[in-house]
């Protein structure tokens, strides 16, 4: 083929194909123009341990950071803690409330064998047990029933 085509069409299809070449080289920029700026506060109240010694890890941080990383939560800092309670029912819903957080993760983390560990938690929505007092009524079985529906998870 190219001993028909004269020198400067070589040339022409030869900077053709390198000018091409080049172009296939071009840098991906991405540009990331917002993020979430809207993270809800929480409190992850360091868990109580029960057990002899020293707990074994601080699970509390490692809860944070994973909600942190989330991007929908933010999780406050120990020391900015108005109490730290252990169980829904010592929580001063007005003092969290007060100071902007939504919600509160309280728990503990109990020994129980070699190596073994039960952890137990309660999620509590902050502003909606503020309204209720911590305590709600619900209808059930026409009769009206305590709720705690501002504890969001237990386990």
């Amino acid at each position: 083929m190219f001993k028909t085509m004269s020198i400067t069409k070589q040339l022409l299809l030869s900077f053709f194909i390198l000018a091409v070449s080049f172009q296939s080289f071009a840098t991906l920029e991405i540009v990331i123009t917002e993020g979430i700026d809207t993270s809800r506060p929480i409190g992850v109240v360091p868990f109580k341990w029960i057990g002899e010694g020293v707990m074994p890890e601080k699970i509390t941080d490692v809860i944070a950071a994973d909600l942190r990383r989330s991007g929908k939560f933010n999780p406050i800092d120990a020391n900015d803690m108005p109490q730290y309670p252990n169980a829904d029912k010592d929580v001063d819903y007005s003092a969290w409330a007060s100071k902007g957080i939504e919600a509160v993760l309280v728990g503990k983390v109990e020994l129980s064998g070699i190596d073994r560990y039960t952890v137990s938690y309660e999620l509590i929505d902050v502003l909606r047990a503020q309204i209720t007092g911590g305590q709600s009524q619900v209808l059930s079985g026409g009769k009206l029933v305590a709720n705690n529906d501002h504890v969001l998870a237990v386990s």
